[in-house]
């Protein structure tokens, strides 16, 4: 099996720190474990404390369906928890896909073989091997991944490159009590966005020599010293994550934000919150298929509507949203 045979050739290659590596991947899963046990409590808690405050109609655990749906009140926030729950487990227990019943068995035993019991310990590290394996492939070695630096996105394999819009908000979350420390933060402000643009020129027209010059004046810019300590700490923050900041001088066509990433979401979270998510793992199907599929055709420029009345009568007149992604990529290749 392609995950399980390239941690054993990883693990080979220091035979003398096999068991270390076992035990600190086994350290790393259990503390991992912890947190979404502490989590699940926290749910609980919160359960308990909202039925208690209802008295005696909420002793019983919440409905399957929001109450008083008839008379257009809104879901009650016990039944939003209950469901955010749901969907938490229903999100744990999903299985990475393996290509075989034989590679999934042979995990398994291999999984038996390290004492790992625990159903989320064996997903991470299923999922730790299906990377592996890419990895072993040589697979997707070039890819560059942007995001704001959120922890779930940290993924080996990948050329990591951070949005400069989030980096920017370290420096106006800073709240200024002083005249002096307003002028520092709006003067840093300006030297930041106006170093930005100088990124996007050079994106258009690279140089080594402009490569050299924005090198030096990101270190002048993030480790200079305004006489406010907040300030000056932001910056640092900022300084530290250089390397994935200034991947653009080395690979100019990737974007210097995650806007667009961003923006395909932005449908999603908005109906989340509306609705406190999906009820079941078809409904979740069903609202990702249709989400993805308008998407897509807002950036084909295709009336989704246009293509939703062609698809149910039948009509043929659209091409496959695949055939329409080609010749959108032919058209750009050819100038």
């Amino acid at each position: 099996m392609v995950g399980t045979l390239a941690i054993q050739e990883v693990l080979e290659r220091f035979p003398e720190e096999q068991t270390p590596l076992v035990r600190e991947l086994l350290r790393i899963i259990r503390q991992q474990q912890d947190i979404i046990d502490q989590q699940q409590r926290k749910i609980e808690r919160l359960e308990e404390e909202i039925r208690s405050l209802k008295g005696t109609q909420e002793k019983s655990p919440p409905p399957t369906e929001p109450s008083g749906l008839n008379e257009n009140r809104p879901p009650s926030f016990t039944w939003r928890c209950s469901m955010f729950r749901k969907s938490c487990r229903r999100s744990w227990k999903r299985k990475p896909c393996l290509r075989s019943d034989r590679e999934r068995q042979g995990l398994e035993q291999q999984l038996d073989a390290w004492e790992i019991t625990s159903a989320e310990q064996r997903r991470l590290v299923t999922e730790a091997a299906l990377w592996s394996g890419l990895l072993r492939h040589e697979l997707y070695l070039d890819t560059v991944f942007i995001s704001d630096d959120a922890a779930a996105f940290r993924l080996l394999g990948f050329f990591h490159s951070l949005c400069w819009v989030h980096q920017e908000r370290h420096i106006t979350r800073l709240v200024p009590e002083t005249t002096r420390q307003q002028r520092a933060l709006d003067q840093t402000r300006d030297d930041i966005w106006k170093y930005y643009q100088r990124l996007k020129r050079y994106q258009k027209s690279p140089t080594p020599q402009a490569r050299s010059r924005l090198e030096q004046d990101f270190d002048r810019l993030f480790r200079q010293k305004t006489g406010w300590p907040a300030l000056n700490q932001a910056l640092e923050k900022i300084h530290g994550k250089r390397d994935q900041l200034l991947l653009v001088p080395d690979r100019p066509e990737i974007p210097l934000h995650n806007n667009l990433s961003e923006n395909d979401i932005r449908q999603y979270v908005k109906k989340r919150k509306i609705s406190a998510g999906t009820r079941s793992d078809a409904g979740r199907r069903s609202r990702d298929t249709f989400l993805s599929l308008k998407t897509t055709c807002r950036k084909l420029g295709q009336s989704f509507w246009q293509y939703l009345q062609d698809r149910i009568q039948n009509l043929g007149q659209i091409p496959s949203l695949g055939d329409l992604i080609r010749r959108r990529a032919a058209q750009a290749n050819n100038g």
